[in-house]
């Protein structure tokens, strides 16, 4: 995903995970700000089920996420990039939403 807006930035933005395929496994996530440091963690506690979605996950949850892993980390810019890894098939999509809800956007 190329677009992560924490909530800083005057939106609130969701992330939506689903398992395409028939087998379990863990998400992992790897998290970028604009000077291109980044961490890496495992975003989910636990497995991915079959054919099952996440919770609607809000970026400031996956960026709280990431500094539990690497304190140093900032959301420079106040935009993020997220990649997420698995060994099996998932989609994702992401939801913005403006803080005075006149706009939904979904990626």
């Amino acid at each position: 995903m190329d677009l992560l807006l924490p909530t800083a930035s005057g939106f609130s933005h969701l992330v939506r995970i689903s398992n395409l395929g028939i087998n379990r496994d863990k998400i992992y996530a790897t998290l970028y700000n604009d000077l291109g440091h980044f961490v890496f963690f495992e975003l989910l506690n636990g497995q991915l089920g079959p054919s099952s979605s996440t919770k609607m996950i809000p970026v400031e949850e996956i960026y709280d996420d990431a500094v539990t892993k690497d304190p140093s980390f900032k959301a420079e810019g106040d935009k993020l990039r997220l990649r997420l890894n698995s060994e099996i098939p998932i989609s994702a999509r992401s939801y913005i939403i403006s803080t005075d809800q006149t706009i939904f956007t979904s990626t």
